[in-house]
């Protein structure tokens, strides 16, 4: 990995910027950002497009690139994450069947743009996890940092950058280039993605072409002037079409339940599940509901409602009692055979289907135990309990 890095630097082309006065070597370097100078975003709330005048290619230790664009008048910002650098030397490849681009604007919007082929066909979606006006930042907005060790050189020594750190242990190294190099400095507002960017600070905007954490970093290999443009408006939002199809399913299917009825020995017990599976479509509305009150990157309730939607806790009790319906069936049906072998096979499906139950208040109570343990982050215990009822399903008692 590090003979490629080596490999790109050489063959990397100058890396122009519009600031005025800006500059290489030794010489001083001026840096206009009108998003941290300003703090007014320049938005146009009627366009469909996204515009970006910065395009940062990054590489990182993991081996990935991530392709960084920033409005650095509004302070939009786009991340493309891919194995292959070259996404990052083109226009967006908004018809690429592994298109995949996020935006976060500064209004809050968290959007993932992605592709998919279906019949042939590319079709464009958009999620957005909810929405909600709190502005996502990966730079430190503020805070003191010091500068700490030995300068580095970046593409074949045109900048300088210093390295600064918080005063405190397992905080992350910046390497910053900009004006000046002072001692310390204080970060007011920052522009980036992954410790890359743009940092306002007391001493004026510096550039951060690296972050380091442990063995961790991030790390600037191309940092360029673009006209690039992103129309949103052929995505489609993946979040009204589940809200339009989730209100279909519900419309459909609680008249089916409604206009069920119930007669004979097990009828009671039909209608105790029909009753529960209302009550389980209701829930899940109501869980739709809450995944569109906020941004889940950000909002518990919105990450409480997708959590909810698949979360198996809900669909034991209903399991339980379905099983149970089985059971009140195969006994009357039992009652009413004089055939040994019908007998013999509902004797077993009965005595099968009470071990079933067994094992849906073993589930039921680890289930539980979980609630308890990850009661302070509800989704983190959704994996196991996913695994845990797929122990179940499946299940045949004939």
């Amino acid at each position: 990995m590090s003979k490629l890095i080596a490999c790109l630097l050489c063959i990397l082309p100058a890396v122009a910027f519009s600031q005025p006065g800006s500059a290489s070597g030794d010489r001083r370097l001026t840096l206009d950002v009108p998003f941290l100078s300003s703090g007014s975003p320049g938005r146009d709330p009627g366009t469909t497009i996204s515009r970006f005048d910065k395009r940062i290619l990054i590489t990182s230790s993991g081996g990935s690139y991530t392709c960084l664009y920033l409005n650095t008048g509004n302070g939009d910002k786009a991340v493309s994450i891919t194995r292959d650098e070259s996404s990052c030397r083109d226009q967006l490849p908004v018809n690429d069947e592994k298109f995949a681009l996020m935006l976060f604007t500064q209004s809050g919007d968290v959007l993932s743009f992605y592709n998919r082929k279906k019949n042939g066909r590319i079709e464009h979606h958009v999620t957005s996890g909810g929405t909600d006006l709190v502005p996502v930042s990966y730079l430190p907005d503020t805070g003191v940092l010091e500068r700490r060790g030995e300068a580095v050189d970046f593409f074949r020594h045109d900048y300088t950058a210093h390295p600064y750190r918080a005063n405190n242990a397992g905080s992350p190294k910046f390497y910053l280039v900009g004006e000046r190099t002072p001692e310390r400095i204080t970060v007011q507002k920052s522009l980036g993605y992954s410790g890359i960017g743009y940092l306002k600070t007391d001493k004026g905007i510096f550039m951060s072409f690296r972050v380091e954490k442990g063995e961790t970093f991030f790390s600037v290999q191309s940092w360029e002037n673009v006209a690039v443009a992103f129309d949103k408006a052929p995505f489609r939002l993946v979040e009204a079409e589940l809200s339009t199809e989730f209100s279909e399913y519900y419309d459909r299917e609680m008249r089916k339940l409604e206009a069920k009825r119930f007669s004979g020995s097990c009828s009671d017990s039909e209608q105790a599940l029909n009753e529960l599976r209302k009550q389980e479509l209701r829930r899940q509305r109501e869980a739709v509901g809450r995944t569109r009150s906020g941004n889940v990157y950000q909002s518990q309730t919105a990450v409480g409602g997708y959590s909810d939607l698949v979360d198996p806790s809900f669909q034991l009790e209903s399991f339980d009692m379905d099983t149970q319906v089985k059971i009140c069936k195969a006994e009357a049906t039992l009652s009413r055979s004089s055939s040994e072998r019908t007998r013999a096979r509902l004797t077993e499906k009965i005595r099968c289907l009470n071990n079933l139950r067994l094992d849906i208040q073993r589930v039921k109570m680890e289930m539980d135990a979980l609630d308890q343990r990850y009661r302070d982050n509800p989704e983190g215990g959704l994996p196991e309990k996913q695994r845990l009822f797929g122990t179940l399903t499946g299940r045949a008692c004939n």
